[in-house]
């Protein structure tokens, strides 16, 4: 394996310190380099710092590393766990009087075989309040709802006792991946807002009034986003999104790892479960790109203007696809699909690919909270950690993980 660094010539005074810095970190004893420049996670974890500093458009980062408390990153083929949700909707009935459509896509995932765990229970307009009405704000990171006495713990065993009830496998390694605590209900208003990125567009939106809460209804909940982790090493959740585009390859992009909710407490919730179980090693062991070479792809997306801001780096893996794959199966949820676990780096930050996204920020930059507090896997960029370049494809070539 060769690592290329594609930097543009104009880029590299402004890299230079970043990267003297690793090459005496690689060259420490014990982080020697395999003859084709690659290292183990063994090694990496050895070598890499635990923290790294980027400037961007005069802004100091200072940004913690993260790395699987792992001595080897194997390669994995998984399938979807099944869950037995037939009788699901007798368990937990429907409240209220939601529609047909709400019904139809709810008894979607109802069957013996079901890949998802996803039901609400209590009144929903609690913990989403009601459109152009009420809504909820996030607080900020580190906080806890007020009035709510739940902990994350409690929330992870409510869901441990969701999977033992519909027949899953309890034995799943999840962790809490991001808690996100979000205020009482408020009452919304209209706001005029003007797009920051020199377009001039003018338009409006439904924000929170903050001098306006609902009466009766301060107590606040937990928006919740949970992972999966194999041989100790986390699952990003949320399949990776290259681009907000609708492709083939995006509109059937993997998903098997959906385990979040939104918890008032143990009776007014809303959930989905969904992880997957191991059935292949493919590899005992990756070969990954050295920290000099991630540094290097981050500095160079730095320097083009595409990264914007960078909070967290982190080695787990992203789920991808066989490039062979049925493309209606994977739309149907089958857990006949094949998924493939490959290790790379994800970048928590405001990446230009994410620009559209912007408009549901109100066209401005989004901050650490905004970036850290996502829960819908956007604001990220994801470096394929073998060759340290920006992931730009799901689909991959499976044959080549098997010889």
């Amino acid at each position: 394996m060769h690592i290329l660094f594609k930097l543009k010539a104009n880029s590299l005074k402004a890299i230079l310190p970043t990267l003297l810095t690793l090459i005496i970190l690689t060259a420490a004893p014990g982080g020697a380099l395999a003859d084709d420049g690659s290292v183990t996670l063994e090694t990496l974890r050895q070598t890499a710092p635990a923290r790294v500093t980027f400037t961007i458009d005069g802004t100091v980062y200072d940004v913690p590393v993260i790395l699987p408390q792992a001595d080897t990153l194997p390669i994995l083929l998984c399938r979807s766990a099944v869950f037995n949700t037939a009788d699901l909707r007798e368990r937990y009935p429907m409240e209220g009087n939601p529609s047909n459509m709400t019904r139809i896509a709810d008894a979607y995932w109802n069957h013996a075989d079901s890949t998802l765990i996803s039901y609400d229970a209590g009144q929903a307009t609690l913990l989403f309040g009601t459109t152009d009405s009420s809504t909820r704000a996030s607080l900020p990171i580190g906080a806890a709802p007020p009035e709510n006495d739940l902990t994350t713990n409690d929330l992870l065993n409510l869901i441990y006792a969701r999977i033992a009830e519909f027949q899953g496998d309890t034995s799943a390694d999840l962790r809490v991946y991001r808690a996100v605590a979000m205020s009482g209900l408020y009452h919304t208003k209209s706001e005029r807002f003007t797009a920051t990125d020199g377009s001039g567009v003018s338009y409006r939106m439904q924000v929170i009034d903050e001098t306006k809460p609902v009466s009766g209804k301060s107590k606040g909940i937990w928006n919740m986003e949970f992972t999966q982790y194999l041989h100790n090493i986390p699952i990003f959740p949320n399949c990776y999104s290259i681009t907000h585009e609708l492709t083939p390859e995006n509109e059937y992009r993997p998903n098997p790892i959906c385990i979040n909710g939104r918890f008032l407490d143990e009776t007014t919730l809303a959930i989905g479960v969904g992880y997957v179980r191991e059935r292949e090693m493919l590899s005992p062991d990756t070969a990954l790109a050295p920290f000099s070479a991630v540094a290097a792809a981050i500095e160079e997306r730095i320097q083009s203007g595409q990264l914007k801001n960078i909070f967290q780096l982190s080695l787990g893996y992203t789920v991808f696809l066989p490039d062979d794959s049925d493309l209606d199966a994977i739309r149907d949820h089958s857990p006949e699909v094949d998924y493939l676990l490959l290790p790379t780096w994800q970048i928590c930050g405001y990446d230009l690919k994410d620009e559209y996204y912007r408009y549901y920020q109100g066209n401005t930059v989004p901050d650490e909270q905004t970036v850290m507090q996502n829960l819908d896997g956007k604001f990220e960029l994801r470096l394929d950690a073998v060759t340290a370049e920006p992931i730009e494809h799901l689909l991959v070539d499976l044959s080549a993980y098997t010889q």
